[in-house]
Order: structure tokens, then C-alpha cells, then sequence
């Protein structure tokens, strides 16, 4: 993870695809029989950055340019054929349902409200603290899966909300928008995210704290 990290602020790939990359290495290596051997560790990694970045579309990585990034990512030490024949194995083990939501996914759609309403100078800093922590919990897999994504995006951040709070000015509209946080959530109907304003919600946000404190 921490190479992938460096590697994606070089070429200033967008946040969200980082997100979408650790979640579908996740997922490949929970499908594995055993530990991925350490051989293969570069050639899993690069085949799911290829991956991604077709879901992204051509758009983003037209053709020609994603060769390139995956050449300049392998130091040209892998071949691109090496690379699409691990692509095709990673396709194969997850049934090809690649494109799937992650905390970044849901903290967008969390921020939807305050974004619709025009410019919101206090949720707009509270969503930047929530995009640090959901970055710290890629490096943490406990508090990475400890909860469903949705909760996980809507505690990362009520809990920016609540260091913001430490400011009087912010405060009306910290509680307003945690209050929100809460009432979105009922639309994903996720596991355990019932009374979401309450001990759950609450006990997400304060382990990211901790986790930040720490």
C-alpha cells in the first residue's frame, strides 16, 4: 500500500482510484487460497492499477496513455503482456464485478446535500479531514472493514466534524450536518447503521480519532 501510495501522488492519479485499487486487492487476496507468493506481489499489483484504470474509462486513460503509466509503474520490469495476463486471473477470481462503491464513493454522495446547496465552507473542510482518515485506514485493515463502507465514510466524517466543532463558530452547523450524516445513511440501509446517530455512528467516528491520535 505504501508503494502504491507514492507511486499515485507522482503521476497525481485521483484519490478515488487509489480507494478503488486497495479495495480490489483486498478482495483478490481474500479470494486466494493462501498467501500470494512474493514473486507475483508486483505483477497482482499492476494488474489491478490496469484494472481500475479501465473502469475509470477512456477519458481519463485514453489508449496509449495507461500503457504508459503501467510501463513507467513497472520500471519496465514487467511486460504489459505479463501484466494483462494477471489482469485476466484478477477478472477471473472476482467474477469480474470490479466497479464496486468504496468509503471515498460514499463520502461523495454524504457531501451531496451541503454541495447542492451551494458553497458550504465548513462541510467542505470537514469532507477534507474525512478523505486524511479514510487514507489512514487503508494502512489499517481493522478499521478498514471493522464497519460497512457507507458507516465508515459517514464516521470519518462526523468525526471531522467534531474536531471542527472545537471552533464556536463552526459549531451550529457541525451539529446541523452530523445530524444529515445520520438521516443519509438510513438510505443505505447498511447493517448495523440503524440509530446511526447514536452509539454507532458515534463509536466510528471516535475510532477514527483514536486511530488518528495514535
Amino acid at each position: 500500500v505504501c508503494w502504491i501510495v507514492q507511486a499515485f501522488h507522482v503521476l497525481q492519479l485521483d484519490e478515488a482510484l487509489l480507494h478503488s485499487f486497495v479495495l480490489t486487492l483486498d478482495r483478490y487476496s481474500a479470494n486466494c487460497q493462501g498467501p500470494i507468493w512474493v514473486g507475483d506481489v508486483q505483477k497482482v499489483l499492476l494488474a489491478v492499477v490496469c484494472c481500475q484504470m479501465k473502469v475509470v474509462g477512456a477519458r481519463e486513460f485514453p489508449d496509449g496513455h495507461w500503457q504508459r503509466v503501467m510501463m513507467h509503474l513497472s520500471r519496465e520490469f514487467v511486460d504489459l503482456g505479463t501484466i494483462l495476463e494477471w489482469e485476466y486471473k484478477l477478472l477471473r477470481s472476482l467474477d469480474y464485478q470490479i466497479d464496486v462503491p468504496t468509503p471515498v464513493t460514499f463520502l461523495r454522495e454524504l457531501t451531496l446535500r451541503s454541495r447542492q446547496g451551494g458553497s458550504d465552507l465548513v462541510v467542505a473542510m470537514a469532507a477534507e479531514v474525512a478523505h486524511f482518515l479514510l487514507g489512514l485506514c487503508m494502512f489499517e485493515p481493522e478499521a478498514q472493514y471493522r464497519h460497512p463502507h457507507c458507516l465508515l465514510a459517514g464516521g470519518a466524517l462526523c468525526a471531522a466534524l467534531l474536531v471542527l466543532e472545537a471552533n464556536p463558530q463552526h459549531q451550529a452547523r457541525c451539529l446541523e450536518a452530523r445530524q444529515h450524516v445520520a438521516l443519509d445513511l438510513e438510505v443505505y440501509r447498511c447493517a448495523g447503521n440503524r440509530g446511526a446517530s447514536g452509539d454507532v455512528l458515534g463509536a466510528c467516528a471516535l475510532g477514527l480519532l483514536e486511530l488518528w491520535a495514535a
